[in-house]
């Protein structure tokens, strides 16, 4: 029987005599085949990941799952309905960085705060990573060397992402990005910086962007098809290539 472990900052222990509740913090992550091989009677499959690893089913959300001397051994998190796994609350790795989830399995991706399918799952602890492989969900770790196939996963944001092709044809049009940069990661940087990890879109960025693509489209077949758009948008245009690389949900990989 997989063990319920109960999260607190303060104290540790289980809501339930009949099981254990010592769970050491290297048994949350560790790439597993049975539940007889985690310490917490827990091999989950899920849609978390496309491996197993040991967790533990928590009562409380939000908090740390502590070991038997008191420690943080792993972050509980509550998953929504439709989470493809038989518990929906348990306890994910913590981490600091991503060589940290690496030394309990090379398939995890990244580290980053606590997300499903894109989306982040609330969490009042600031600053909380855990281990996690978003390319089981949808949304496939991006290669910033060749940005390809970024869009996917975001298929709902069909505008954003033809605004900033669009963008970057201007670019690259008038010189502000080498012609012989790569259009992709240019598309990708100016995506991410116009929807966060959680979906939301940064109004004020995107009409900047939009405002670049309009007066260029307005100026096509004159000389002014480079110099207007600066001055009709009040600003200078920047190259988001860079963004690419350093996404806001990057969690340190």
């Amino acid at each position: 029987m997989a063990s319920t472990i109960a999260c607190s900052t303060q104290t540790g222990g289980s809501n339930r005599a009949d099981v254990p509740t010592a769970v050491a913090a290297s048994a949350f992550g560790v790439s597993c085949t049975s539940d007889s091989d985690c310490e917490s009677g827990l091999c989950l499959v899920s849609d978390y990941a496309s491996f197993r690893f040991c967790s533990a089913a928590c009562d409380l959300p939000d908090e740390a799952c502590l070991d038997e001397n008191g420690d943080a051994a792993g972050f509980c998190v509550a998953f929504p309905a439709e989470f493809g796994a038989t518990e929906k609350t348990i306890c994910l790795p913590l981490c600091d960085a991503l060589p940290a989830c690496r030394s309990l399995s090379p398939l995890w991706e990244k580290c980053e705060a606590p997300s499903y399918k894109g989306n982040l799952i609330g969490t009042s602890a600031t600053g909380v990573r855990v281990c996690s492989a978003p390319s089981q969900n949808g949304k496939p770790i991006v290669d910033t060397t060749t940005c390809a196939e970024w869009e996917t996963g975001w298929e709902t944001f069909g505008t954003q992402i033809s605004v900033c092709r669009a963008y970057c044809n201007y670019l690259t049009t008038c010189g502000v990005v080498a012609s012989s940069a790569n259009l992709e990661c240019c598309a990708y940087g100016c995506f991410r910086g116009m929807v966060s990890a959680d979906g939301e879109v940064d109004i004020p960025f995107e009409k900047d962007v939009k405002c670049f693509v309009t007066s260029y489209n307005s100026v096509q077949g004159t000389t002014k098809v480079c110099t207007e758009p600066p001055v009709a948008c009040g600003q200078e245009p920047e190259d988001p290539t860079g963004r690419s690389s350093r996404a806001r949900d990057d969690g340190g990989d």
